[in-house]
Formats: C-alpha cells, structure tokens, sequence
C-alpha cells in the first residue's frame, strides 16, 4: 500500500514539473529599459541582449535612437536598426500584404511589421544588386507613430527578424 501512494505521488509530482516547464509567462516588466523622448511623445525600449540602443545618434538623419550589435559601432554593422517618430497625419497603420504581422508590445499596443527591400533600384522597376532586405514596425502613440527600422543583408536578416521583433515587443509608452 505504501508503495503505491509513493508511485501515484511521483507520478503526480513529474506531471507537474511537466505541466511547470509548458506554463508561458508573460514578461511583465523590462530590462535595460531606455528612455527615448521626442519633442511630442516619450516611450521605453528595451535592446536586446547583445544589442546597443543610443539615444544620441551619431548620423544626422534625424533618428531618435540607433541600435547596433555591442561589438560592432554603428557604422560598420551590417545589420542595425533606428527609431523615427513621424505624424499620423490622419492615417492609420494597417494590414495591407499577407507579409505583415502584428506584434502585440510589452504594454498591450500592436505594432504592424511591413518587410520590404529598400536601396538602389534600376531603371524600370527591378530590384537590382544593391537592395538590402528590411522591415518597418509602426506603433500608433497619439497623433504619431514610432517607426523602428530593421536593415540587414541577406545573409542575416531572418536571424535579424527576431531580435527585431524582440525589440518591438519591448516597447512601452510613457506619458510625455
């Protein structure tokens, strides 16, 4: 008898170590949290690990913030991302190709990820050598939206997508 209340107690013990390791939790504070304020609206980011989020951009480009992989600077990395923050104007950030997905942020707003290419392109509407992959998410805050921009090459960008999407989903807004 003892035996099997032992076996019914390891049993019952590894399904909740088993049920333990499947539980999602969801994160609900940030680490490395950084302060990005432009003259209208103010929200937080976290880099991820490995990652350098700046908020005083070295290029004149008007970025808000350059985030570049920690042992490269942001002028030799191939792959790198920026924040911009531009006015709605009106429009509204939806859905439009069956490549744009929807990221829900670290404070419960959705970011749309638009993938494209951006760079040089020839004469008549082909993409030439020198287009390089990207994607843009836009987050809605206000009358604005915070755009953040990931650019790679084709070698990294898939692996680039989901510090990307990590980023994204780091964001929360702050009252300006």
């Amino acid at each position: 008898m003892k035996i099997q209340h032992i076996i019914l107690l390891l049993i019952l013990a590894g399904g909740f170590v088993g049920c333990a390791q499947t539980i999602n939790t969801p994160r609900t504070e940030q680490t490395n949290a950084v302060a990005i304020h432009d003259g209208h609206i103010s929200f937080l980011l976290s880099p991820p690990q490995g990652w350098v989020l700046d908020v005083q951009p070295h290029s004149n480009s008007g970025y808000v913030a350059e985030i570049h992989p920690t042992e490269k600077t942001w002028k030799d990395s191939v792959t790198k991302m920026w924040v911009i923050v531009t006015p709605t104007e009106g429009r509204l950030a939806s859905p439009l190709f069956d490549t744009d997905e929807q990221v829900k942020t670290l404070d419960g707003s959705k970011a749309l990820i638009r993938y494209a290419r951006g760079g040089a392109f020839s004469g008549y509407i082909k993409p030439s050598d020198f287009t390089t992959p990207m994607a843009v998410a836009y987050i809605t805050d206000g009358d604005y939206f915070v755009e953040i921009v990931l650019q790679s090459d084709d070698a990294h960008f898939e692996n680039a997508k989901k510090i990307f999407k990590q980023l994204v989903a780091s964001y929360v807004k702050r009252a300006a």
